[in-house]
């Protein structure tokens, strides 16, 4: 075999994984990255850009339904070693979106907008809250359960609590949120 040959072979089998990679099916996703304790079903699309008819987030309290999922990876990420991903989910008027980046160890999500309803918290404190909380963040970086970083504000409207007296109404509230940053 001639080098032309065998340089021309190599090139088109590069070209033809390049493609196989750029259209590979969503369903691969779960077999290729380690999506706990994300369970996702009905899944659509590419692993580039797609959907989960339904996402659930297995936690010690119980199942959190987070409804449709969409994602979008940025593959320039991936020369970084970076991979970020685009997330956004809806379940009723419950909404999350926010940027996703894995790093040795951390999690780093960027532009977090998130709505849920506050009888969510009584899956994880036994306190009967009301209301609707609000996440707006440019920043929260976690390694492993432990916060490292977070700057942007936590919105709690309409709240009340439910006690043995009854319903207590408690206003709105608006936490600013912003951790130490060393070297700054």
């Amino acid at each position: 075999m001639t080098r032309r040959r065998v340089l021309a072979g190599a090139a088109a089998l590069l070209a033809l994984l390049a493609a196989a990679l750029v259209t590979a099916p969503a369903r691969l996703l779960p077999l290729l990255v380690d999506t706990r304790p994300l369970l996702l079903t009905a899944l659509e699309g590419t692993l580039w850009q797609g959907s989960a008819s339904r996402a659930v987030v297995a936690t010690e309290a119980g199942f959190v339904h987070l409804g449709r999922l969409d994602w979008r990876l940025h593959a320039g990420s991936l020369l970084t070693l970076r991979p970020r991903v685009a997330i956004a989910a809806q379940w009723g008027q419950q909404r999350i979106a926010a940027t996703l980046e894995r790093r040795a160890g951390e999690v780093r999500l960027r532009d977090v907008d998130a709505a849920f309803d506050a009888r969510l918290a009584r899956r994880f404190a036994p306190v009967d809250l009301r209301g609707r909380f609000e996440l707006q963040l440019q920043k929260l970086w976690l390694a492993g359960a432990l916060l490292q970083r977070a700057q942007g504000r936590a919105l709690w409207r309409q709240a009340a609590w439910v006690g043995p007296g009854g319903q207590r109404e408690l206003g709105d509230y608006v936490a600013l949120l912003e951790t130490p940053q060393a070297g700054d």
